[in-house]
Order: C-alpha cells, then sequence, then structure tokens
C-alpha cells in the first residue's frame, strides 16, 4: 500500500508434501493466432512418490499468452485442481515469442517451454526508396516487401517473394528473393522511360504494389524546409514542408 493505492497477491497453501512436478505441454510450438492452442499437463506426486489426492490445487503461470481463453483479456495467472494425480491447462497467444510455463504446488514448480510463431503469409505490403528517380537507365531503387501473417506478425524467414515490373520497362536485379525476418528485396534500375513504373511482389495468390516516378531531368540537390519544426500533436495542427 502507498497513500490509497494498494495490490496484493494470493499464496495457495496445500496439505500435502510435494516430492515433485513434472510440466508438459502437447505442442512446443503454435501458431500466435489467439485461437490455436495446446494442453499443459501437470503430474504431481507427493513424498512417497504417489500421485497426490484429487483436488491438490496446482497454481499455473506463464511469461506469455493466455492461459484461460474463456476470460477476457489474457491470464498469466490460473489456479487448476488435480484429478488421479494430474491437473491442466491450456495455452495460447497473439503475441510471437517463448512462453516458459511454470506449474507449481507446495512451493514446487515444473516447467515447460511453448514456443508462438507467425502463420502463413497473407498480406505483402511493397516500398520503393527513392520512389522518384531520374529516367536515365542506371539510377535505381530498394525495393522492400514485408510479408505479415493475418494479425501483421512478420512471416518466418523463407518465404519466397517474387518481384515483376507490372507497369513500365525498367528491371528488377533478381525475380525472387526470400523473407528474411519477414522482408525480400531487390533493386530495380529505371527505364529511358519518363513516366511511372509499377514493382510487384508476389507469393501465391497474395500479392502488393509499389509506384517509381521517372523525371526526365537530372537533379543535382533537394532541399526540403518545414514552416514549423515542432507542432502539437492534435490532428488538425500542421505545417508546410516546402522542396526546392
Amino acid at each position: 500500500t502507498s497513500g490509497a493505492v494498494s495490490g496484493s497477491a494470493d499464496i495457495t497453501l496445500v496439505g500435502v508434501e510435494v516430492q515433485s512436478v513434472t510440466l508438459t505441454a502437447g505442442e512446443s510450438s503454435l501458431v500466435a493466432d489467439g485461437m490455436t492452442s495446446t494442453t499443459l499437463t501437470a503430474t504431481v506426486t507427493d513424498a512417497n512418490g504417489n500421485l497426490v489426492a484429487d483436488g491438490t490445487t496446482v497454481t499455473f503461470a506463464t511469461t506469455l499468452g493466455d492461459l484461460d481463453g474463456a476470460t477476457g483479456g489474457p491470464q498469466t495467472i490460473i489456479t487448476s485442481t488435480t484429478t488421479s494425480g494430474i491437473a491442466t491447462a491450456t495455452i495460447r497467444s497473439t503475441v510471437l515469442g517463448t512462453a516458459n510455463v511454470t506449474a507449481t504446488v507446495g512451493g514446487v514448480s515444473g516447467t515447460a517451454n511453448v514456443t508462438f510463431v507467425a502463420g502463413d503469409l497473407a498480406n505483402i505490403s511493397v516500398t520503393a526508396s527513392p520512389n522518384n528517380l531520374t529516367a536515365d537507365g542506371t539510377s535505381t531503387a530498394t525495393i522492400t516487401a514485408t510479408a505479415t501473417d493475418a494479425l501483421g506478425h512478420p512471416v518466418a524467414d523463407g518465404w519466397e517473394i517474387s518481384f515483376t515490373v507490372t507497369a513500365g520497362t525498367g528491371t528488377v536485379s533478381s525475380a525472387t528473393a526470400l523473407t528474411i525476418n519477414g522482408v525480400a528485396t531487390v533493386t530495380y534500375t529505371a527505364s529511358n522511360t519518363v513516366g511511372t513504373e509499377t514493382v510487384t511482389a508476389t507469393s501465391g495468390a497474395v500479392s502488393g504494389s509499389a509506384d517509381i516516378t521517372l523525371v526526365g531531368v537530372e537533379v543535382q540537390s533537394v532541399t526540403l524546409t518545414a514552416g514549423e519544426s515542432s507542432l502539437v500533436a492534435d490532428g488538425t495542427t500542421s505545417t508546410t514542408l516546402t522542396a526546392t
């Protein structure tokens, strides 16, 4: 307690001397979609090596994910009781990473890890940097395709992304590239034709594209200034950006 603010923690006391708690997960790797789950099984024995009595309380805790899909919000600590020496819980997550799960009875704990990974590729976002080049046949831009699953997680390494120039006669350095941390890149080389060209990245039925503007003048410099260097973040206050 501090002033009018307080917090508390519960401690469960059991009436049996526990010798061991063995915790296992039905699956060690799951898709982090918030729906796919696995069962956590805690097997508890007493000081004589026998399974503890029915109704013994086991506390499950996790560093990641939700131990109770029936309650709103992620539940990182729950209790369950034994039947034939076994207590169970389920775990799921919408966050990537490894959950370190602990089952505790009478001060004795068992642990298990469950890793949550991205699902299948569902979206591709493409950017070109820079996206305004001289139409000289040599100027280049980096094309970046960011591939994510349905929840926006970067897909696993190794997804193959195909790149094509779908509008214009510019070229890309490679027809395909593999994702690393959800990102695949190639280099685009401008054509000699003024206008807008489009590079498209595709994987299966999923695609995304980025436009590149080609201009007919050789630019020496661009100076960008802002009318104001500091603004209130209220969604209405603005300033003018001037490129010379």
